[in-house]
């Protein structure tokens, strides 16, 4: 894992969500769009508080879409919330949590859910080569991936020894308001949200992390 993303390109990615990845120039997979985009530029020190402050003031306008259907702001906050419960309670605090998912807007709800839980996201595509998918799995040693009904059968072939859990079986749970406050107390804004595998110059993938700053 090597260099860290500004603070200013993550906001980018979730502003423009360009494909699955969330990030400018990933390609691929239905266009998903962000709306009601006000309230960049406050000082802000957790991604999260980009979410919780548009949520705040239009809950019920769409969040993300693609060409089947959307989530409002709402609904991405209680998905997020939820399975973000989920995940902090299996104690994998600031660990890599694998979005093996088709692309979606629960993609997205599955990505602020592992960032509630402390931990950062790491999407990869259900059409990535299984032997390149092996490979970055090898590296992160994760202890948790997420899929969903379109994934779960695909990801039972790859090389991965942590848990798997389905998106929408964790994302209807009871959210844990003490566990994630005590979370994000203890989250900085140098922690890692989430890392992108390229294919690096030597064909073995490297990861980019990206942080809150």
């Amino acid at each position: 894992m090597h260099r860290i993303v500004p603070h200013k390109e993550i906001y980018e990615a979730f502003r423009r969500l360009r494909g699955y990845t969330g990030i400018p120039g990933e390609g691929g997979g239905p266009r998903l769009r962000r709306r009601a985009e006000r309230g960049y530029g406050m000082r802000q020190k957790n991604v999260l508080e980009y979410l919780e402050a548009t949520l705040a003031r239009v809950p019920h306008k769409t969040a993300y879409e693609d060409e089947d259907h959307g989530l409002t702001f709402s609904r991405v906050g209680d998905m997020a919330r939820s399975s973000g419960s989920y995940i902090a309670s299996e104690k994998i605090y600031n660990s890599p949590v694998v979005i093996f998912m088709k692309k979606s807007p629960e993609a997205v709800a599955a990505f602020f859910g592992t960032v509630y839980a402390g931990c950062y996201y790491v999407p990869i595509d259900a059409e990535m080569p299984k032997f390149r998918t092996d490979l970055i799995l090898k590296t992160l040693e994760s202890p948790l991936m997420i899929v969903d009904k379109s994934t779960e059968s695909a990801a039972g072939d790859l090389d991965f020894k942590g848990k798997v859990v389905r998106f929408e079986d964790i994302c209807e749970g009871k959210e844990d308001r003490d566990l994630l406050a005590d979370i994000r107390r203890r989250q900085i804004d140098t922690d890692p949200i989430y890392v992108v595998f390229t294919s690096g110059s030597t064909g073995i993938p490297k990861g980019v992390v990206a942080c809150h700053r």
